[in-house]
């Protein structure tokens, strides 16, 4: 699926949900590509939109200062493409993408840990949702299980299961907030 196909399959459930300002606030992330081109986007990925400022991350420092320098050409196509968008700045992390994680084989979860699964949830939510949230629940979980015994390591912060080096999940390693006390 592309992120267009993403976009277009997102937007009706973030309205229902409430949530269509805040999908609309990330526009940026699904644009990108579309406003740089396949070989710009390769060497940046967009990570998220945050008060104006759409997070890119890169490969290495020399890369971010190179796209640091057309930052003004990329702002402008990128308000072209995604209008409304709001990114005002572009701000680079330095995320070195390791060679592939190892394959890991997950497992479907037992009858019993779908079962499980399901007793964690609100008695409240339709019947249908309900189930669908069990199965995912319990591939979520077996999806853990089985990355922690390939190697992997749970993140500090959210507790995902992630291959990798660190104590900090991709998703949490990308802005740690410092403490300043």
């Amino acid at each position: 699926m592309n992120k267009e196909d993403l976009l277009q399959w997102l937007l009706p459930l973030a309205r229902r949900w409430g949530l269509a300002e805040a999908l609309a606030q990330q526009r940026a992330v699904f644009a990108w590509q579309k406003a740089v081109g396949p070989n710009l986007a390769s060497l940046a990925r967009p990570l998220y939109v945050d008060h104006g400022v759409l997070h890119l991350g890169v490969p290495s420092h020399v890369v971010a200062a190179e796209l640091h320098l057309l930052a003004a050409e990329l702002l402008a196509r990128l308000a072209e493409v995604a209008p409304g968008s709001g990114v005002k700045e572009l701000r680079f992390h330095v995320r070195a993408e390791p060679g592939p994680p190892p394959e890991v084989t997950v497992p479907p979860p037992s009858p019993r840990e779908r079962r499980l699964a399901r007793q964690e949830l609100s008695a409240n939510l339709p019947e249908s949702l309900r189930d669908k949230l069990a199965g995912i629940v319990a591939w979520a979980r077996a999806r853990d299980q089985a990355i922690l015994a390939a190697g992997g390591s749970a993140c500090r912060r959210c507790g995902v299961a992630f291959l990798g080096p660190g104590d900090l999940c991709p998703v949490c390693a990308v802005e740690v907030p410092q403490d300043h006390g």
